[in-house]
Order: structure tokens, then C-alpha cells, then sequence
């Protein structure tokens, strides 16, 4: 307690003290000093609670609970409980259950996770963290995509295949996976960086399972296994066409092919025929290519030729060229009064597949009946 000038007392009560107080003053006046007692009745106000930072560990992908209570506080007494939880989403999830903290880190995520979270007495709240150490767990590699099974001619071109496209390990960088192949005897194999060249072995034809393996490197690893097929060579060449539309073409697929023997066959390949026409094959082994109805744009389709008992397929790119095609016009109908004009508009229900914009370009109605004009666009017919 303290005097202020004007002869007024200050009380301050303890911090979080609540309850009875007293204290005695003294006034003098004309040297005459008496003294009296001051009763102090201190109410309670409700006080927040106390949150403190705690801390948790757990491995990489592993959900945690945190017990984060204990240690918070409150001066009254009141219950606490958890009101609320957050946690940077490339970190992972924060969940509330049973009153404790459940984490749950992000896939794959591995370093020091922060979660805020807000403690109530049901009145008043404090906030704290809760710093969370998430171990490292190696992760073995995977597949990332399949390669398709090959298949290739004889004495095929050389070509390459990414590995690093194929396969990846969440926890090495570009780089650190090592590639090993098995299972070839005739399609020979150069891995570099991870990129897989192959190489014909000269008049081979025939199957090969290659497994191809990448490794990590604390030795974790994944393989798959991809089916080569080498066919024996027919000489074989993808065609372009061009073609007017509505217009039925023949083209000659078989004038840039040599072939061994004299026996070949040409057909189809019903798994990749034409999406925008038809084609049937001739007998002199042409085949002629019908565009759909107003069709123009690009198609294609795949021909097979066999010779010598070997089977090999190639594409023929079409080019439909477009050609102006009539409008259609739809018959109409009106009503009107004797001695009335009446205009109708005819152009809506007309149509024009090229999408044109379409007029009217002239009409006529017997003198008997009547006069029509054209007038904005439209018929005025004056019976």
C-alpha cells in the first residue's frame, strides 16, 4: 500500500492473490495523530494457463503422440485441455485425440517439424510449440514408370533408354543410383549415367528378358524385366498421303517397300485402323483410303505386309484438304393476315457444315400470290 498526494491510499495485492487483507493509516492533524484499520476484501479473476514448448522424436513416417499437458499450467487450478493444433503441411498433419498432440509427418519427410498448438481453461487460452525431430529412414528405390517391352527389327538402329527416368530413390539425388543389366547374350548393353544404349548383334533375331537393377547406395535396390523381341528384317516403309475430302484414294503403300520375295500380302490392322475414314486393300496391293463425309483434317493407319513368313506394320499418314461444301437450306413456314406483310426469318434453321456464315442470297413467289423482298436479312412477303 502506498499514499498518494491528495491523501488517498494505493492497494496492490499480490500477484494471483485473492481472499481478505488489512492494513492500518495514520492521520494527524492540529499534532494530534489517530490511526484505523482498512479491511480488504481481494476477489478472484480467472487467470490464463501457462503453456510451455515441448519437444518429440519420431522416424519418418511414423505418426508420434505427444502428451503436451503436463507440463502446461494454470494458477487457478482449472482443467486444461488442447483447443487447438497446426502444422506447416510440407511438414505433415497434426490431429487432437484423446487429448494428446497425434503428428504425422508428411511422406517422406525427414527434418525438424514445428507444430503450434493452443491450451484453454475454458476461458482463456496461452499458446505453445512443439518441436518434433523426424528421423531419416533410407527408402529403397523404385520403379518409376515401366519400360515397355521392346520390339525391334534386325540389325536395329542403336538407341537409348533413361534409367534415371525409370527408376528414383525419394532419398539420393539424380546420380546416386547405380544400374546393372542381366539376362542379354545377343542385344548388347552400355550404361552410362544411367542412360542404357543398345546395340544389335549383326543377323540376330529372336527374344531376350533383360532385368535391368538400380541400387542405392546403402544397397537397397528394385528391378524389372523387359521383354525384347528382334524380328527378322522385312524392308518397310511409313507412307504419306494426300487426300481431297469426300474423295476415295488409292495409294500405293507398297512403291517405297523392297521385300525379299515375291509373295507378299498387304492387309490391315484392325487395332489401328483410320478414326476418320475407311480403307480396303486392292488387289494389285494398293489400298484406297475413303474420308468420312465432310471429313478434312489428319488420319491415319497402320498396313501389314508379309513376306517370306516375316510380318512387319507400318503407318500411312493421311491429309484430308478441305473443299467448300453447300449449305443446307430447311424448309420454313409462316402465317399471316389478308393484305398483311409478314417477315420470316429463314436463316436460323439453315445450316452449313464448314460453319460459313450464310445470307439469303435470292426469292420468288408467283406474281399471284404475292411480292417477298429481302430486307435485313430476312423475307418480307406483302400477299
Amino acid at each position: 500500500v502506498s499514499v498518494n498526494p491528495d491523501g488517498s491510499v494505493t492497494y496492490t495485492p499480490n500477484d494471483n492473490y485473492h481472499g481478505t487483507d488489512s492494513f492500518t493509516y495514520i492521520v494527524t492533524s492540529g499534532g494530534v495523530s489517530e490511526s484505523t484499520k482498512v479491511n480488504v476484501d481481494v476477489t478472484p479473476v480467472n487467470d490464463a494457463p501457462v503453456a510451455k514448448d515441448d519437444t518429440a522424436v519420431t522416424d519418418e513416417d511414423t505418426p508420434v503422440t505427444i502428451d503436451v499437458l503436463p507440463n502446461d499450467t494454470d494458477i487457478d487450478g482449472d482443467t486444461l485441455s488442447i483447443d487447438s493444433a497446426s502444422v506447416p503441411s510440407e511438414q505433415g498433419t497434426v490431429e487432437i485425440v484423446d487429448g494428446k498432440l497425434v503428428f504425422t509427418p508428411a511422406e517422406n519427410f525427414h527434418g525438424d517439424a514445428e507444430i503450434t498448438y493452443t491450451v484453454t481453461d475454458g476461458a482463456l487460452t496461452d499458446q505453445a510449440t512443439v518441436n518434433v525431430t523426424v528421423n531419416a529412414v533410407n527408402d529403397a528405390p523404385v520403379v518409376e514408370s515401366s519400360i515397355a517391352d521392346q520390339g525391334l527389327a534386325e540389325d536395329f538402329t542403336p538407341y537409348s533408354i533413361d534409367l534415371n527416368t525409370a527408376f528414383s530413390d525419394v532419398d539420393n539425388v539424380d546420380g546416386e543410383l547405380s544400374f546393372s543389366v542381366s539376362g542379354n547374350s545377343n542385344i548388347q548393353v552400355a550404361i552410362v549415367n544411367g542412360i542404357a544404349t543398345f546395340t544389335p548383334t549383326a543377323d540376330w533375331n529372336g527374344s531376350e528378358a533383360l532385368t535391368f537393377t538400380a541400387t542405392d547406395p546403402s544397397g537397397e535396390s528394385v528391378s524389372q524385366t523387359v521383354n525384347f523381341t528382334v524380328a527378322p528384317v522385312a524392308d518397310i516403309v511409313a507412307d504419306k498421303a494426300t487426300v481431297v475430302e469426300d474423295t476415295p484414294t488409292i495409294i500405293k503403300v507398297l512403291g517405297n517397300d523392297t521385300f525379299e520375295g515375291d509373295d507378299k500380302v498387304v492387309s490391315l490392322d484392325t487395332n489401328h485402323g483410320p478414326a476418320n475414314g475407311t480403307v480396303s486393300v486392292n488387289p494389285d496391293g494398293s489400298v484406297t483410303y475413303t474420308p468420312n463425309d465432310n471429313y478434312h483434317g489428319t488420319d491415319s493407319f497402320t498396313y501389314i505386309v508379309t513376306s517370306g513368313g516375316v510380318s512387319e506394320s507400318t503407318t500411312v499418314n493421311v491429309d484430308v484438304t478441305p473443299v467448300n461444301d453447300a449449305p443446307v437450306a430447311t424448309n420454313d413456314t409462316a402465317i399471316t393476315d389478308e393484305d398483311t406483310p409478314v417477315t420470316i426469318d429463314v436463316l436460323p434453321n439453315d445450316t452449313d457444315i464448314d460453319g460459313d456464315t450464310l445470307s439469303i442470297q435470292s426469292a420468288s413467289v408467283p406474281e399471284a400470290q404475292g411480292t417477298v423482298e429481302i430486307v435485313d436479312g430476312k423475307l418480307v412477303f406483302t400477299p
